[in-house]
């Protein structure tokens, strides 16, 4: 996927952003990896600041590994946003 030519892939939080990396260097930048029905939906908002610690090394935007429910919370929302800053 990384050889098709797209500048960026969007990847789900099932996938080992590490490994990922590995396999598609910089030839593309990696996106999401965050888990939008587990992580961001039900929080708490340390877990998500624990989830960013573990991948912003290997991802290039951290952001929702697929869309948002509508009932996120917004805390939770900002708590990804705080924790991208903080890294």
């Amino acid at each position: 996927m990384a050889d098709t030519g797209f500048h960026g892939l969007s990847i789900e939080e099932k996938v080992d952003a590490r490994e990922a990396r590995e396999i598609v260097k910089s030839r593309v930048a990696l996106i999401g990896n965050i888990s939008a029905p587990t992580t961001l939906l039900r929080g708490p908002p340390e877990k998500i600041r624990e989830e960013v610690k573990k991948i912003v090394d290997y991802i290039d935007l951290v952001a929702p590994g697929c869309g948002l429910a509508p009932r996120t919370p917004l805390a939770n929302i900002k708590a990804l946003v705080d924790s991208v800053k903080v890294n």
